[in-house]
């Protein structure tokens, strides 16, 4: 076999065997989230608390995490901040509102410690910004702020809006009359819903979704504001759920009554469906993080790794954890993520799972057979080559660092 030919071969042979061979998947330490330890400490009655859960929804780079706890004996909630764990009450913010039951819920925290809250009182909804000891506050939803200290989600007129210093951008529809931001990335690419011509409303079941949830088309608004309907697939309305840095957005398909929900994932030209499924993030190493449901109907919290699922609470590390996980509720770049789970009495709980080794997800023989027919036809090639390859291989065969 002539030179190039023989290079020509090993190379296609290490391509083959490199399509095949299979996506180093993590497993999993867990630390799970405490409840409030002194919530009398929020600047409400004592007599009117009695906490008997919380909720965590948002995570940044360093593994921080917000929500809010709620009171047993009403709506009353208090913003709650999460760090190794232990929890720390940011109160219900009634000295701005100058409501004593005050509602309020941590939604996003970006890698600086900024915190965006969602606050509801007599006056209506407040989004107030924690930085640096200091609050800004200003009308309206939030649901989102990005590493540059941007904040997302949408106007007192529910109308996508982006908070950027002292601007207030106002972004528009797809021609129906409401719009909200879910999602921002750290590039200034805003996802979310917006309603279309005739665009209907329903009710929503939680709050901080104000009265209403719009119901329409996933939604991409560039840094720049232009504006792409990402359609529908087959469906009646979608949603956009989370994006990523390169411009790949996840979200929710829905199809009307008989027929579960599904997922897509667009990566930027075009949108591929991902099933039935509960898609809520993807970080900029492409790793998405959602639910599915089990046999029996159960959700289970998963994570999809080039594409392909995983069960959450199969990587977990502890064989003695004894919960089960039913919900991914997201994901950073250092490859932690967000969940809840169960256990088999019924107890609830969250917890942040952080990358650890390696799972057993090894690559088929005829891949490993592949690769050393490529080497062993490269061998033939000069020194320089050889040692390019060899380095290549070594590269490319060794578990990607999920920072």
């Amino acid at each position: 076999m002539k030179p190039f030919a023989r290079f020509a071969a090993g190379f296609s042979l290490i391509a083959s065997a490199a399509g095949a061979w299979a996506v180093p998947v993590p497993t999993y330490s867990v630390t799970q989230l405490k409840a409030v330890a002194d919530p009398t400490a929020v600047p409400a009655p004592p007599s009117a608390w009695s906490p008997i859960s919380f909720h965590a929804g948002a995570m940044n780079g360093a593994g921080q995490v917000v929500g809010y706890t709620r009171d047993l004996r009403g709506p009353s909630t208090a913003a709650t901040l999460w760090q190794n764990g232990d929890a720390t009450n940011l109160g219900r913010f009634s000295n701005i509102t100058g409501d004593p039951y005050s509602q309020a819920q941590a939604v996003a925290i970006n890698d600086a410690g900024d915190i965006v809250v969602n606050v509801l009182s007599t006056s209506g909804y407040e989004v107030v910004v924690l930085r640096n000891g200091a609050a800004t506050v200003f009308d309206g939803v939030a649901s989102a702020i990005n590493n540059q200290g941007v904040v997302a989600g949408h106007s007192s007129t529910w109308r996508a809006t982006i908070w950027s210093g002292s601007q207030v951008i106002e972004l528009g529809t797809a021609g129906g009359s409401q719009s909200s931001v879910a999602a921002l990335s750290d590039t200034g690419i805003a996802v979310g819903v917006s309603g279309i011509q005739g665009d209907p409303t329903y009710q929503c079941m939680e709050w901080p979704g104000a009265a209403r949830c719009v119901v329409g088309h996933a939604m991409v608004w560039s840094a720049s504001g232009v504006a792409t309907d990402l359609g529908v697939l087959d469906g009646l309305a979608s949603h956009a759920t989370g994006v990523n840095d390169l411009g790949q957005v996840v979200g929710a398909i829905h199809y009307g009554e008989g027929r579960p929900s599904g997922s897509f994932l667009w990566d930027g030209t075009s949108m591929t469906d991902m099933g039935v499924a509960n898609l809520v993030d993807i970080n900029n190493h492409g790793v998405i993080v959602g639910s599915t449901r089990s046999s029996n109907g159960r959700s289970r919290a998963s994570v999809w790794f080039d594409g392909v699922e995983h069960d959450l609470t199969s990587l977990v590390e502890d064989d003695q954890f004894g919960w089960v996980l039913s919900s991914s509720l997201d994901i950073n770049d250092a490859g932690q993520i967000l969940a809840s789970g169960l256990d088999n009495v019924g107890g609830w709980a969250v917890f942040v799972l952080t990358p650890m080794g390696v799972a057993n997800e090894l690559p088929e023989p005829a891949p490993l057979a592949l690769l050393s027919a490529g080497l062993l036809a490269l061998m033939g090639q000069r020194g320089g080559a050889r040692k390019a390859f060899s380095w290549t291989l070594a590269r490319h065969t060794s578990a990607p660092s999920m920072k």
